[in-house]
């Protein structure tokens, strides 16, 4: 199987920054601003498009997807090409969408090795008190499964921008996650595999 780096992002993001331990340490940034998605492998490529929105570029999904079954979890992915990692710190500057019709969360999947063996984790307007919003979420051969969260405070509270950093650790096993300017994680917790993705 071939290494990638995953995003799915089913509201809106606009700058994406990936770090590496200094030894190793490489930095990609994606703003958007070309207008082309060619750096990402997207499940469904209709489905996504990089626009503008009041001087912001972004990629947004157009079109949310079902939830899969046999195992429940995310289907819509927009693979980030350039690089594979195992340790990493991903910025991201993502919004909801304040929709009647659906439900406008954000979602960034890692550690991704297939499409019933990875990592994510979910962003919403809701408590981690909610069953599958708000919290770190592992996919492994089966139904997806809450593994840090519970009863954290809404990551996106509003529709305004915010800050989403995701930190990975692998020798420690530290996953977290971090909304604007927060010192302390949202979610965390020690996951040691899969160890890249």
């Amino acid at each position: 199987m071939r290494c990638r780096t995953v995003r799915w992002l089913p509201a809106l993001a606009v700058l994406l920054a990936f770090q590496l331990p200094a030894a190793a340490r490489k930095v990609w940034t994606e703003d958007f601003s070309s207008g082309s998605l060619s750096n990402w492998l997207l499940t469904v490529p209709s489905d996504w498009l990089a626009a503008g929105e009041n001087g912001n570029r972004i990629l947004r999904l157009q079109k949310e997807g079902p939830v899969g079954a046999n195992p429940r979890r995310p289907l819509k992915f927009a693979f980030y090409r350039p690089g594979c990692v195992s340790d990493f710190e991903l910025t991201v500057r993502v919004r909801r969408e304040d929709r009647a019709d659906a439900e406008s969360d954000v979602t960034i999947a890692f550690g991704f090795q297939n499409r019933v063996k990875f990592y994510y984790t979910h962003l919403s307007r809701d408590t981690g008190d909610h069953a599958v919003h708000n919290g770190i979420f592992r996919v492994n051969e089966a139904d997806r499964e809450r593994i840090a969260g519970k009863g954290s405070a809404p990551a996106l509270p509003d529709t305004g921008w915010h800050r989403i950093r995701v930190v990975r650790e692998t020798a420690s096993g530290r996953i977290a996650v971090y909304v604007d300017q927060d010192p302390n994680p949202r979610f965390q917790v020690v996951e040691r595999t899969p160890a890249f993705g």
